[in-house]
């Protein structure tokens, strides 16, 4: 399925941020992550998102970026939720937290959460939240050359970036 580039991108860099965070936000990980501390709360988040549950009955009643914006802002609680009593004392004011931010998302994205997985997750969710398709193309037999959605390389020179066709 082919998804809007700018959503696809908003929400896997969110999914990259809120794991990051939430490792920091983990006493025995704010120095070192382990794949103790980080695969149990990647799964975590992933359930978090609800991808094996129907969306509820009110959602489709709501615009598909109203449901984005909204799971945007639960995505913001996670790493909160995740972190351990003792840890929350020692974070303080957080801004020790957030020195090290950049240098756990390039860990986080090398070694647990690669970008291609969060851009399929991505996928998946903005499918579930967007029944009306207006994120996404709802096509059955989309081709490539067709399709709105589609991924290209961005035209502007020098830019590597992949964009929808749109």
């Amino acid at each position: 399925v082919n998804c809007d580039s700018d959503t696809i991108d908003a929400l896997s860099r969110k999914l990259l941020e809120t794991l990051s965070l939430a490792t920091l936000f983990k006493r025995d990980a704010q120095q070192t992550l382990t794949d103790a501390v980080a695969l149990p709360l990647k799964e975590k988040l992933i359930d978090s998102l609800g991808i094996a549950s129907p969306a509820p009955a009110w959602s489709s009643k709501v615009d598909p970026s109203v449901r984005l914006q909204n799971l945007l802002e639960e995505l913001d609680k996670f790493p909160r939720s995740q972190q351990s009593v003792l840890a929350s004392f020692t974070t303080g004011d957080g801004t020790s937290t957030l020195k090290g931010m950049a240098e756990r998302m390039v860990l986080v994205s090398n070694q647990y959460f690669h970008k291609d997985e969060r851009e399929a997750i991505s996928d998946i969710v903005i499918c579930q939240l967007d029944p009306e398709c207006e994120l996404h193309c709802g096509r059955n037999a989309c081709s490539d050359e067709e399709c709105e959605y589609f991924r290209i390389a961005c035209p502007n020179y020098g830019c590597d970036q992949m964009v929808s066709r749109k």
